[in-house]
């Protein structure tokens, strides 16, 4: 079977990270015996080359300064800053669709399977239609977005929906996105962890080459989401991992898929939506353990600093946390980033007027004490003993010394491996944005169970796919620091809760997040749209 991959965003070398989850999933699709091969457009005038051993063909829509589009950062975010970038998209979208004859006329690819339908569905549809090759159309939630922004999206979306043969979803909160447009069966196709992956490449890489180990490196975008140093001279060679694999390992030995698991059946949601082969997992030999509290529980944050990330909550969150018990750390960078900072400079102000509260209180009793045991001295009357400050300070409102709050910035893959192996939590506050985004489904949540962190999210978007309440870690409400710090203060006083959400997440990843069983639905699904054109 040929598959013909369309998206906005692919690896530009060996080592660039972008999309890593579609990276893998092209990888463990061509090792099921699918051929692919990928149509993305140009960055910067870079030409068709082959990643992995996949062609990628590049489609030039721009002189080559300005092919700056996609890659590095979504297009929607682009084009808000820079409107002028909105006049690429008519050459992007003509260029593409033409490319895409030229290889669907020359290849004949069985399907086409187009990521992010708005706008590549549409580069997609005239090979489809020419050559009666079957749609399938992968939404990831950022282009159901733009239909709050710009209204005539919705009715281009739904024809285009109306059109495919199959379309995926990444999560439940996605697929109810796509059925408010169109009233069709949307089959649940989540990312795995990219974490196997990259261990698996590292054994690899050790067994052909023991003499010499390259440095880590990801790509920019990567860097971007995960809170890593970008690096800007790549020497990493092919199939390099990152030291979060190593972390992975050391977290815990069980292997998040196999060959004994027992498979259960697709069943309808009552969204409508097809659940993934999910797979009953045997008894793991090995369970991760929780991380120990060295001095303080660290609770870890790890991404862009934007509004749907909800950080601002989780610094609220430190007002009801004491500083001698709690930590957090929030790795990474963004727009918001200063503003953040100023936030936590203002619970550092309150925790330094308590504490100069605390000495300014203990200096009165002392002076009252010893006054006391005086006579009378210049004419100081007990009727003055409270005595005075010269520098009066309010400390009407203050409850409390707050947890302290340490911005690390962005950091080098070690660096960020360490994060995670000190950290007791991993926290994912988001919100539902102005712009009516929010997470589409948290894989980072995905990667921080493999690495041994229970995980505290909110209930919004694709997240409750990964995070069962209660079972593989706590879900609260958005917007809500106070539920935040009440499920942190749970976990910090019950280890035996962290070890129940450990193991119910592990159990969560063997049963839905493995790459076999995506990739088995997925080529179901192929399968079945090119049965139904015969």
């Amino acid at each position: 079977m040929k598959v013909l991959v369309i998206g906005s965003v692919y690896p530009r070398f060996q080592e660039d990270a972008e999309v890593p989850w579609l990276r893998t999933s092209i990888s463990h699709l061509k090792k099921a015996g699918v051929e692919i091969q990928v149509l993305a457009p140009s960055y910067k005038g870079l030409k068709s080359h082959n990643i992995d051993g996949t062609h990628v063909n590049r489609f030039r829509y721009a002189p080559a300064n300005w092919e700056i589009l996609t890659h590095e950062e979504g297009a929607p975010s682009k084009m808000a800053s820079k409107p002028w970038l909105q006049l690429l998209a008519i050459p992007y979208i003509i260029n593409g669709f033409i490319q895409c004859l030229r290889i669907c006329r020359k290849w004949r690819p069985d399907v086409i399977h187009a990521h992010w339908p708005f706008p590549h569905a549409y580069i997609a549809l005239g090979a489809a239609k020419l050559f009666r090759i079957p749609l399938v159309l992968n939404f990831h939630g950022a282009e159901l977005l733009l239909i709050r922004k710009k209204k005539w999206v919705k009715p281009l979306l739904k024809f285009a929906i109306g059109q495919a043969q199959a379309v995926f979803a990444n999560s439940s909160f996605t697929a109810s996105k796509i059925k408010a447009l169109r009233d069709v069966n949307v089959e649940w196709s989540p990312y795995g962890t990219t974490l196997e992956e990259r261990r698996g490449a590292r054994d690899e890489r050790r067994q052909l080459n023991k003499a010499s180990v390259a440095p880590n490196v990801v790509g920019h975008d990567q860097a971007d989401q995960l809170g890593l140093e970008r690096s800007d001279n790549p020497k990493t060679k092919e199939g390099e991992s990152l030291p979060l694999a190593s972390a992975a390992n050391a977290a815990s030995a069980t292997p998040s898929s196999g060959d004994n698991r027992i498979k259960r059946e697709s069943r309808p949601t009552k969204l409508g939506m097809i659940e993934p082969n999910c797979w009953d997992s045997v008894p793991t030999p090995q369970l991760p353990v929780p991380h120990p509290v060295n001095g303080k529980f660290k609770i870890l944050f790890v991404g862009r600093h934007i509004e749907r990330k909800g950080i601002r909550y989780l610094i609220e969150a430190a007002k009801y946390l004491p500083t001698d018990k709690f930590e957090i750390r929030i790795v990474g960078g963004g727009d918001l980033t200063e503003q953040l900072k100023q936030q936590a400079a203002l619970l550092d102000e309150r925790r330094e007027t308590k504490d100069e509260r605390d000495v300014i209180l203990n200096e009165r009793e002392d002076n009252l004490k010893r006054r006391e045991s005086q006579p009378c001295l210049h004419g100081y009357d007990r009727a003055s003993k409270v005595g005075a400050t010269p520098h009066p300070v309010n400390f009407s409102g203050v409850e409390g010394s707050p947890a302290s709050i340490i911005f690390t910035g962005k950091l080098s893959p070690e660096a960020l491996a360490n994060e995670y192996k000190t950290a007791n939590v991993f926290v994912l506050p988001a919100i539902v944005d102005s712009k009516g985004d929010t997470e589409g489904l948290g894989v980072v949540l995905i990667e921080a169970m493999e690495l041994g962190l229970p995980i505290v999210a909110s209930n919004v978007g694709g997240i409750p796919d990964v995070v069962i309440d209660g079972e593989s870690g706590i879900l609260v409400p958005e917007k809500d620091p106070v539920a935040l710090a009440n499920a942190f203060k749970r976990l910090e006083a019950n280890p035996a809760l962290i070890e129940n959400l450990l193991a119910g997440a592990r159990k969560r990843i063997d049963e839905c997040f493995t790459w076999d069983g995506i990739i088995e639905r997925q080529i179901e699904v192929y399968k079945r749209v090119v049965d139904s054109r015969k």
